[in-house]
């Protein structure tokens, strides 16, 4: 959700609202989403620009939970699910602003483009680290929230709603990314702990010191304990609260300042006739945090029934219903009780004692009563009115210098709720009502949905398609003037969508970009039934029919190349098909993508692993095994048979020093060009875009692979797509005149077992993909498009000396006479 201003506010107040802490030795709910967009955002370098390095990404999540094994810590992971329809509009507000974002991207701007694939290499990582996860069927903060309490632990998040949560939260960027060892001795210890500022975070960290703390029990004896943790800052509501405001009126509190579920417009009048006294006089403030001060010292006078009743004052009798209503639902949800991933997780549910303020339970009619006598009718009427300039002034502020928000996919939204506010009509807008179809009666999903969902096994749009019969895309870098990357994947999408809602298969409202505008549209997808005898069983193990029924559409040796396929290890089978499934439905691909990507799973999931995760920085590489990469050249080197070995066991006995070879190969293919530190650098978009179709491939059969029993182990988009590694060797291998001898003399040149894995795979695809020209060692697409270009300018520098040589001897001719007498005159002249 988000509480407008309050990150801003709690970090410019930081030594009074944030604790000093050690976290060591206990339980932590994590925030998945948000922790994964953080980062996404420490890890990405400038490089979103290229579609994602996702190799490099998972390594980041891998150290972070290796991070918090080393302090004794225990995560419990919890993602987001679905959208709610309480919350479309902000939605809406997030995939405008990111097609706005990818519309301008370029390469090491400070622009954050999130890719497709980022949360389920997220959950992958988690995943490898042992660390329990689980997904909510909606938004997560309220179960967050639950856990974190029934644990009695920590939440770690970015994200302001915790503050008003209750329970501690410690904030993502106060801590410190190191692990610090301290010691216990004898009956006191003294130890020093550095707290470095980051920068742009203003106070939020304090000045080194000496914290000494004395243990109890002077004169005896104490064992030397020594344990690692992590320097951090630790937030309590009581910071907040301070003892003056009662924890209910919290909730109210983030509610008026503005969240994704109620409009900021029901309190403009509010905000417009509440005193300001007090904080006219600092001018440096944003009206957003005018707004703070002036709501926590109203509150303070104030108690919850009061408070409610005197806003409701202020809105038109006949919507004070709906206000209500929506003010009662969003505080309840801070103060929720039960949770489902308490149980998931394997805990015991235990009765938690939870008083609920008898203030929600009542009537509009009886938070309306007035029980003091010596107020008046209309509180909101009598409060000081603040002069109509200042109101001008006010709005003026709000529409120049509105705060901006971050959503958890990293891209902020300007908050203009309240610019030119009109209050909302009586009859209910679209937004804020959910359709029809799902009024009607309360979803109940599926209990094997459920068991696939809440494991993190699919992605979050699932429960969009099952219960709102929506997709929402969000579109990756590319081309602006065509069609999103996506459309090549709807066959996939449409397949995923009718097995869900078979059999009676309603259309699917399909979100997406709008080409060369930065505006989105909503398209009506009809749904293909499938046959009968495919009809889908959820219970069926690995339903390979189903999966061949979406191949079949599209290749005609479909069966052939499934058997071909199960030559190639498990693990890398499915992105294989998807690599396939790619190059045949893309109209902009060609056997460069097909040579580029198949490098791409050798150098990633092969050569990399191999290498045992060495610097990819060129210098870093040659500095720690130069010397050992000369001692391997120098020695005579038997080449092993190759010919008749199978494909699983070459990949299977790849040793290291053939892997760090091919690695000095490939290691410049890793790192940006300079030429992208200069303005208008030449930024190939329908590269990136060409590659994000390999994305969207990818991304579908990932989601669809689970509800079929995994036919095949499903796809780890990390072992094979870097897309600054993948862009640079398309390049590369674009620029060669014969790019097949390339990869064997350059690439791969230290290797034959390597060529010949990559001969292999390009055989596998060779079945399914004969319009390309496997045999040729030329690639003919881009070498002729530059041939034919120089041809027509060479004839049309031809033709242009012919046309001149014509003119020429026209003129000769014409004047032959003349020319005689000129040479007649000229002869006489010498004489």
């Amino acid at each position: 959700m988000g509480v407008r201003g309050l990150t801003t506010f709690i970090a410019q107040h930081a030594n009074q609202y944030l604790d000093p802490h050690e976290l060591h030795d206990c339980n932590l709910v994590i925030d998945g989403d948000n922790i994964c967009s953080q980062l996404y955002r420490q890890s990405d370098r400038g490089l979103s620009a290229f579609g994602g390095n996702y190799d490099e990404y998972f390594r980041a999540v891998v150290e972070f939970f290796q991070m918090l094994k080393k302090c004794n810590i225990t995560p419990y992971v919890l993602l987001d699910g679905g959208y709610e329809m309480r919350k479309m509009k902000t939605t809406k507000e997030r995939l405008r602003a990111r097609i706005g974002v990818i519309k301008h991207i370029i390469p090491l701007e400070s622009y954050l483009a999130i890719p497709l694939l980022m949360r389920e290499v997220f959950v992958s990582a988690t995943k490898s680290c042992n660390v329990k996860i689980y997904r909510c069927l909606f938004e997560a903060d309220n179960e967050i929230a639950i856990l974190a309490r029934k644990l009695n632990c920590p939440v770690l998040s970015y994200d302001s709603d915790f503050y008003i949560f209750d329970g501690q939260y410690i904030p993502f960027v106060t801590i410190t990314p190191k692990v610090y060892k301290k010691t216990v001795k004898s009956n006191s210890f003294e130890v020093e702990i550095m707290r470095k500022k980051q920068k742009g975070q203003k106070n939020i960290r304090r000045k080194p010191k000496k914290i000494t703390v004395e243990i109890e029990g002077e004169g005896e004896e104490v064992e030397e304990v020594t344990y690692n943790y992590l320097d951090c800052c630790m937030y309590t509501i009581e910071n907040l609260t301070d003892g003056v405001l009662e924890n209910d009126m919290l909730p109210l509190f983030a509610i008026m300042l503005g969240n994704d579920f109620i409009s900021r417009k029901w309190f403009a009048k509010f905000f417009r006739n509440v005193s300001k006294r007090r904080v006219k006089r600092r001018k440096n403030l944003s009206l957003q945090q005018k707004k703070i001060y002036t709501l926590l010292d109203w509150l303070r006078h104030e108690t919850l029934r009061s408070a409610i009743r005197k806003i409701l004052e202020c809105v038109k009798h006949c919507l004070r219903p709906r206000l209500w209503y929506q003010i009662r639902s969003a505080m309840k949800g801070y103060r929720m009780v039960h949770s489902k991933s308490f149980e998931y997780f394997g805990f015991e549910e235990q009765s938690y004692e939870y008083e609920e303020n008898l203030v929600l339970n009542m009537d509009l009619d009886e938070v309306m009563a007035n029980d003091d006598e010596s107020e008046s009718e209309n509180e909101c009427e009598e409060v000081e009115e603040v002069e109509e300039t200042e109101v001008e002034e006010e709005d003026e502020e709000e529409q120049n210098s509105s705060e901006q928000e971050e959503g958890d996919d990293g891209f902020a939204i300007k908050n203009s709720d309240d610019d030119d506010f009109k209050e909302p009509d009586e009859k209910l807008s679209d937004e804020d009502e959910e359709p029809e179809f799902i009024r009607r009666r309360k979803f109940v999903f599926p209990e094997w949905f459920l068991k696939i969902y809440n494991s993190a096994s699919s992605p979050r749009f699932l429960v969009d398609i099952l219960r709102c019969r929506r997709y929402i895309n969000y579109p990756q870098v590319e081309e602006f003037n065509g069609p999103d990357s996506n459309t090549i994947s709807y066959p996939i999408l449409n397949f995923l969508y009718s097995i869900l809602h078979s059999p009676n298969i309603p259309p699917l409202y399909y979100y997406t970009r709008i080409p060369k505008q930065v505006r989105y549209e909503v398209k009506k997808i009809e749904s293909e039934k499938f046959s009968i005898e495919n009809s889908f069983d959820p219970n069926e193990k690995k339903n390979f029919q189903l999966m061949l029924k979406i191949f079949k559409k599209k290749i005609d040796n479909a069966q052939e190349i499934f058997d071909e396929v199960k030559r190639i290890p498990e693990a890398h089978q499915l992105y294989i098909l998807a690599v396939i499934y790619w190059m045949k439905r893309s109209t902009n691909t060609n056997l460069i993508y097909l040579f580029t990507s198949v490098i791409g799973l050798i150098a990633i999931s092969i050569v990399d692993r191999k290498c045992e995760k060495v610097h990819r920085d060129s210098n870093k590489f040659l500095k720690n095994f130069g010397t050992y990469l000369k001692e391997l050249k120098t020695k005579t080197n038997e080449e092993t048979e190759v010919d008749d070995v199978p494909l699983k066991t070459l990949i299977k006995n790849i040793t290291k020093p053939e892997a760090l070879l091919t690695m000095e190969n490939l290691i410049k293919e890793y790192e940006i060009s300079p030429k992208f530190q200069r303005k208008h650098a030449d930024f190939r978009r329908t590269v990136v875009h060409t590659f994000a179709e390999l994305q969207s491939a990818v991304f579908n059969l990932y989601s669809l692979d689970p509800f079929l029993n995994y036919p095949f182990d499903n796809i780890k988009i990390e072992n094979y797509f870097n897309g600054l590694f993948l862009y640079n060797m398309y390049l590369s291998l674009k620029s060669r005149a014969q790019p097949r001898e390339y990869i064997k003399n350059h690439i791969f040149n230290r290797s034959p077992a390597l060529m010949k894995i990559f001969n292999q795979i390009l055989e596998i695809c060779k079945i399914a993909l004969p319009h390309l020209d496997f045999d040729s060692t030329i690639v003919v697409e881009d070498v002729a498009k530059k041939t034919k270009t120089k041809t027509k300018k060479s004839k049309v520098k031809q033709e242009t000396k012919i046309d001149n040589n014509d003119c020429i001897e026209d003129q000769s001719d014409s004047g032959s006479e003349f020319n005689d007498l000129n040479n007649k005159f000229s002869q006489l002249l010498k004489l």
